[in-house]
């Protein structure tokens, strides 16, 4: 509504009077209207933003509560599963092999090889081992048959298989503490004698580089799998004719030798058990 003027007449004074128009009552309605509809949308913006951040610390705060509780849960699962590994370890069977020699090293007219040796296992565990098969092997170290690993896994492997075989296995229980000795004659054949001499050259058929291989395998009545312990150590002599020379390696073919004069040593070549 656009602004009037009016005029009036006092006396003889001329008098204007400006007349500015008023908002009809609608008017005032849609402006109030308006202000408040944008005090609407300003509380509703305000009252968003808040609800934003409000969900935001929420779900920050829930995935930390949530990391804690599965780093707290793999912790709880961390200790169980030592403490299961502990008392399993700490209650099973631990089995421990120990080979002397009992007697001369005998070179027989045809050519072979025989030594009586004694074999002692005993179960330092918790409880009893069962279907105990023990093996011991005795052969000529040559530079084709050198990694005493390999015949000591070889060995071990033949044992279990050997479990399964009426004929071959031979079942020995050992209870806690227990302890078991065995005598058994080792030999080496003329063939083998001569073929592990001819590998190694024209001057090593007068000598033996023997090496004793033994494992020992057993199970544990409450688990399934076997367990064993094994080694490979060189057989050595003393020569009496140089006694502080130190242990000989090497044995001469066809010379027989007395069992004080020979024993069996670690020489660098550990013990394994599992």
């Amino acid at each position: 509504m656009s602004e009037q003027e009016g005029q009036r007449y006092e006396g003889n004074a001329e008098i204007k009077i400006a007349l500015v128009a008023q908002p009809s009552p609608t008017e005032r309605g849609s402006g109030e209207r308006k202000q408040a509809a944008s005090a609407g949308d300003d509380w509703q913006r305000t009252h968003s933003r808040r609800q934003l951040w409000f969900n935001g610390a929420l779900v920050f705060f829930t995935a930390l509560l949530v990391g804690a509780s599965i780093a707290q849960w793999c912790a709880i699962n961390r200790q169980a599963s030592i403490t299961e590994d502990q008392i399993r370890v700490s209650g099973r069977p631990w089995v421990s092999l120990d080979v002397t020699v009992a007697g001369d090293l005998i070179f027989e007219p045809n050519g072979s090889a025989n030594i009586l040796v004694r074999y002692n296992l005993k179960n330092a565990g918790h409880s009893p081992a069962v279907e105990v098969q023990t093996r011991l092997l005795l052969f000529h170290k040559t530079p084709a048959r050198k990694d005493l690993g390999t015949e000591r896994r070889k060995l071990c492997d033949q044992a279990r298989t050997d479990s399964s075989d009426p004929e071959k296995r031979k079942d020995v229980m050992l209870f806690q503490d227990g302890e078991s000795a065995s005598f058994e004659v080792l030999s080496m054949s003329a063939d083998e004698i001569r073929a592990a001499a001819s590998d190694v050259g024209p001057q090593s058929k007068f000598t033996l580089f023997p090496v004793l291989v033994a494992c020992v395998v057993y199970k544990f009545s409450f688990e399934d799998g076997w367990h064993s312990t094994s080694f490979a150590r060189d057989v050595t002599r003393f020569d009496p004719s140089s006694p502080n020379f130190g242990p000989v390696f090497l044995f001469e073919v066809g010379k027989n030798e007395p069992h004080e004069n020979i024993s069996i040593g670690g020489f660098g070549h550990p013990t394994f058990a599992d």
